[in-house]
């Protein structure tokens, strides 16, 4: 099974209906061992950490030396970075 952290209870819950491991957690701390995971996947994410650099440091931690990290993100000065801004506690923002 993937594996995805996520803060909101609602949004794990539909990570898991969805066939996805939803793990309580934020990207500055994340509760994996290090040197785990091949691939590292942040989509719509960096925009809105509150400590970008600490979280790709643990995203680096928990990469395998030959992982591959892909990182996609929505600027939140956009018309849709600023409708996740204003959601992002919501279970949909939408």
């Amino acid at each position: 099974m993937k594996n995805g952290v996520e803060p909101s209870y609602q949004m794990r819950r539909i990570a898991l209906e969805r066939g996805l491991n939803g793990v309580d957690g934020v990207a500055e701390n994340l509760p994996f061992e290090d040197n785990f995971f091949d691939l590292v996947l942040m989509v719509t994410t960096v925009c809105f950490v509150d400590d970008v650099l600490k979280a790709f440091k643990e995203c680096f931690r928990v990469l395998k030396n030959s992982g591959t990290i892909l990182i996609g993100f929505v600027d939140r000065e956009s018309t849709i970075g600023k409708i996740y801004q204003a959601n992002k506690r919501k279970k949909s923002i939408l």
